[in-house]
């Protein structure tokens, strides 16, 4: 009978607080709950049958919990979880947040990777599946935090986290790097582009989401850095001369003059987007066999570049070059926790990585490792350097050259032609090489012998 005491007056309290009744600091008569006991046991329940109605009350199901839950994510999660949290919605939406058992848990990161996106470099939904696991997660979390169920009603403390299996990815040999550049810069309606992107990646090792955010105001030709956001964090990498040069330069011939303006763009102005680089790899997979078998993408060659970097600088530059975050667990020893690399030994790499001076280096020769193996050809070198150069926002608004101008439209003419497309108006060719209405059409009159009409 204690037993079943206590119980009915935890719920009592419970009701009285969710109702508004009794105020806080009143407690309920013994006797009345005695009385309680009694009409409860006439009824043939159960205090804890009482206990589960309340609860089941309380906690709101799927449907009603996860889109005020979503609106809380931040903003890269959001992304990446919206089509787990959609599949959740059409499986559970009816249920109620302490519905769920483990077996359902363990069918739904099933059916994550049987609907899971079939990708070049997928691993057969093993992602999907850490994704979905991450997605159910942070909303049980979020609703234990916000105390819509208890930490026992947490039905993913009872499931293991699935492991990342074992990276397909590997260093890339200097001969591949080359047959993948050569393909990139002999093929496609825009080869400027493509080339410009490997070289960005080769040089920086970065994602692909800090190429697509790269914005005029990232860059910094005085001191040869780019600012890179990736997954919620930024972090300033080192460039050799050659890369800055070709950023600034592409960035003015096709349309960047304000800070927030996207570097990297396509032919006809418009921002880099990530689904780009699919049509990239795919064109390239055509002429290089090994990028379609093995299904190499622009991570891998984050792989190739950090890959030389450990080897030949050692463990915390490849860390610090790479963008990663200190671990948070000691599992390789206290000692990672002291051992950490500035941005001038990231630079000192890099130097010897491009074998082009960076003002940040520790060593003032571009010296590069005993065997001369780095994953990059020998750069193309920009003319005319980036000493003496007016300030960048002054010189984003500088007018090209009329000879790169014609040349310029004439590019994208022809690019207009091979996809078999109507060639870009007067006010797209203005848009794309920021050149003024009147330089436009004295370009087209030299083109065409007459102004295109748009």
């Amino acid at each position: 009978m204690l037993s079943e005491w206590t119980a009915v007056r935890r719920w009592l309290v419970a009701d009285v607080e969710a109702t508004g009744g009794a105020g806080g600091g009143d407690r309920p008569d013994p006797e009345a709950v005695l009385v309680a006991l009694q009409v409860v046991k006439q009824m043939n329940l159960t205090p804890e049958d009482l206990l589960t109605a309340v609860v089941a009350r309380r906690i709101p199901t799927f449907a009603e919990f996860v889109p005020k839950a979503v609106e809380a994510m931040p903003a890269g999660s959001r992304r990446t979880y919206r089509p787990y949290v959609n599949k959740l919605m059409a499986l559970w939406g009816p249920l109620r947040l302490d519905e769920v058992d483990v077996d359902e848990v363990r069918r739904f990161l099933a059916h994550a990777r049987e609907t899971a996106q079939v990708r070049r470099s997928g691993v057969g939904g093993d992602g999907a599946v850490r994704h979905a696991h991450r997605t159910l997660s942070w909303l049980y979390r979020y609703a234990v935090e916000h105390e819509l169920i208890s930490v026992r009603q947490n039905v993913m403390r009872l499931i293991r986290t699935p492991g990342k299996g074992h990276s397909r990815r590997y260093a890339l040999p200097p001969q591949l790097v080359s047959d993948i550049l050569a393909a990139a810069r002999s093929t496609g309606f825009d080869p400027v582009l493509d080339a410009l992107l490997l070289r960005f990646h080769l040089e920086t090792a970065a994602r692909t989401g800090g190429a697509v955010a790269l914005r005029v105001r990232d860059l910094d030709p005085d001191q040869l850095l780019v600012r890179l956001r990736e997954k919620n964090t930024q972090r300033w990498q080192p460039v050799s001369p050659t890369l800055m040069e070709h950023l600034l330069h592409h960035a003015r011939d096709r349309g960047a003059r304000d800070d927030e303006d996207k570097v990297l763009r396509r032919a006809d102005g418009t921002p880099l987007t990530s689904g780009h680089y699919q049509w990239l790899w795919a064109r390239v997979g055509k002429y290089v066999e090994s990028v379609r078998v093995a299904g190499i993408s622009t991570h891998w060659l984050r792989h190739t570049t950090l890959t030389w970097v450990e080897r030949n600088f050692g463990y915390a530059v490849a860390r610090t070059y790479a963008g990663h975050s200190m671990p948070k667990s000691n599992l390789h020893g206290v000692t990672q926790v002291y051992v950490k690399a500035s941005i001038d030994e990231v630079a000192t790499a890099l130097q010897a990585l491009t074998r082009e001076r960076h003002p940040l280096a520790l060593t003032s020769a571009p010296s590069g490792t005993e065997d001369g193996s780095s994953p990059l050809p020998e750069p193309d070198r920009a003319n005319g350097g980036l000493t003496g150069r007016s300030p960048l926002s002054e010189w984003l608004q500088e007018p090209a050259s009329e000879t790169g101008l014609v040349e310029r439209i004439r590019r994208l003419y022809e690019e207009a032609d091979k996809a078999g497309k109507p060639r870009p108006g007067r006010a797209s060719l203005t848009k794309a090489t920021g050149a003024t209405v009147y330089r436009v059409r004295k370009a087209q009159v030299e083109i065409n012998g007459f102004p295109k009409p748009d």
